[in-house]
């Protein structure tokens, strides 16, 4: 029963061989169309990181530095803490984002920060 069911079909691909290339090229065509819109999006969507790095004789203490995207850049080794908090907090911890911009106090080294009292966030490796 099988083999014989593998037989209709390769009649019926043999039979319809135009047709199954027309709809071969067609699907290709679309998927591909597909995926070069796709590409494009990517592409305009990550922008390039820039890194700035801190001038030594400014005051950086209270300032974000700010990356191509207008955030802190994944190199930034500062870091920053709720007013009203414990700890300290690199810009790609986890926690991190649930302090608001307003609140958030910046150090210019984590050294700085566990000097005024604060500890690590366990999110933060």
């Amino acid at each position: 029963m099988v083999a014989e069911s593998i037989k209709k079909v390769k009649e019926w691909c043999m039979d319809n061989k135009g047709d199954l290339f027309i709809a071969g090229i067609i699907f290709f065509t679309g998927l591909s169309g597909f995926g070069l819109g796709r590409l494009s999006v990517d592409l305009v969507a990550n922008q390039p990181l820039s890194v700035i790095q801190p001038n030594e004789n400014s005051n950086t203490s209270n300032t974000p530095q700010a990356g191509a995207a207008g955030g802190s850049t994944a190199s930034d080794s500062r870091v920053f803490a709720s007013r009203s908090g414990a700890v300290y907090y690199y810009s790609w911890c986890s926690g991190a984002t649930r302090v608001k911009e307003d609140n958030k106090v910046w150090f210019a080294t984590n050294k700085e920060a566990e000097q005024a009292g604060l500890r690590r966030a366990s999110g933060c490796k």
